[in-house]
């Protein structure tokens, strides 16, 4: 997934000598470049996304996630219940959630534009660690449990990872410092307490 793999791909295409076997080459080469390409390009544009997120809110805790179809559905109820601008993060796409104190906001696409969701910090009165269904896979997750007049409503957060191979699982012990992280930025007790009401 790096630009030496592209790089490898490329030059063993090029190495070929152009028979039977150069066209086997080209014909496993050239999905796999267009796959390497894919990553190459998703990795930089995250790592871009990243940057300006924590660049726009420099006290804020940043974390990159991937949006479960649950997750999308219950934004969509939390801003309906609170009277908030209406969430317009999509299922099965990949976002930023990043709590500064004062709003917990769901960046999606560019950060330089209005977030995809957001609301008060202070409705929050959990953040626990849970686990969420993605695909066919039960993923370890962050259960962020916000309060509204018609009841509480739970986000699973599904952190990915910052660097590196992004489609692996981000350790269950870097979700729990990711927790930690945003109960202290919200000011929320490991179980229950966080804002008033």
């Amino acid at each position: 997934m790096s630009a030496c793999a592209v790089l490898l791909v490329y030059r063993v295409i090029r190495a070929s000598n152009g028979g039977l076997g150069g066209m086997s080459v080209l014909a496993v080469g050239t999905p796999l470049l267009f796959v390497f390409g894919v990553f190459a390009v998703f990795g930089f544009q995250n790592a871009r996304r990243l940057a300006r997120a924590e660049q726009t809110f420099p006290s804020a805790v940043v974390v990159p996630m991937v949006v479960a179809p649950l997750l999308a559905e219950r934004l969509n109820v939390l801003t309906t219940a609170l009277e908030l601008a209406r969430s317009r993060v999509k299922p099965t796409t990949y976002a930023t959630l990043v709590a500064d104190g004062q709003d917990v906001h769901v960046l999606a696409g560019r950060v330089s534009g209005a977030p995809a969701a957001v609301f008060p910090s202070d409705r929050v009165r959990s953040v626990v660690l849970g686990s969420a269904l993605v695909g066919m896979r039960t993923m370890t997750s962050i259960t962020i449990e916000v309060a509204t007049i018609e009841g509480s409503v739970s986000l699973p957060v599904i952190p990915m990872r910052r660097r590196g191979n992004w489609l692996r699982a981000v350790p269950d012990a870097e979700i729990a410092r990711i927790a930690e992280d945003l109960r202290r930025i919200i000011g929320c007790p490991a179980k229950s307490g966080c804002g008033e009401g």
